[in-house]
């Protein structure tokens, strides 16, 4: 899986985050995001996931792609 490994935002500005995975079979892949505020699912492909955030505030969130 490649992505960001740090979000660095700015308040009240929109952040794209592009998360794309790859493997050696045929096998596809089923993206989900846990502990993540407010998100918007642009795209959610077997090989690549396209979130948009807006964060309002100063905070530390942990997201997850079980």
């Amino acid at each position: 899986m490649y992505g960001p490994q740090v979000i660095n935002a700015t308040i009240n500005e929109t952040v794209e985050v592009i998360i794309t995975a790859s493997h050696n079979s045929s096998s596809s892949f089923v993206f989900s995001v846990k502990y993540f505020p407010d998100i918007e699912i642009v795209t959610n492909t077997s090989q690549n996931l396209v979130i948009r955030w807006r964060p309002m505030s100063i905070q530390k969130v942990g997201v997850e792609f079980p």
